[in-house]
């Protein structure tokens, strides 16, 4: 996939291939804490009055978005390689950096 995707962007960790298609977790943000709850054997839960809740397990994981390689949002970003490819200055650059560096006052190199 090629593009600003979840795929593409530097928050996406891969976890496994559906049906030929990139899926994973947006890491983005932190994740995001929630609440399941799990009624057990003899477990009372009313909605009439006052809720009541008896034998009910309830637990309170967290985890990042499921996203699919096709997705996208307003926060992609580029891998941090493409990023760091950009920053560096090109090869026909540098001598005119190390020019300036030796012509500079305090700036000799050796």
């Amino acid at each position: 996939m090629t593009g600003e995707s979840c795929e593409t962007c530097r928050f996406f960790m891969p976890n496994e291939q559906s049906n030929g298609e990139a899926v994973g977790d947006c890491r983005c943000h932190p994740p995001t804490t929630f609440m399941v709850v799990m009624p057990m054997v003899g477990s009372t839960i009313t909605r009439a009055g006052k809720p009541q809740m008896t034998n009910v397990n309830m637990k309170f994981p967290a985890a990042w978005p499921f996203v699919q390689g096709k997705h996208w949002c307003g926060e992609f970003q580029h891998p941090i390689e493409k990023i760091a490819q950009r920053a560096l200055p090109s090869k026909r650059a540098l001598p005119s950096l190390v020019d300036a560096a030796q012509d500079g006052p305090g700036h000799e190199l050796e």
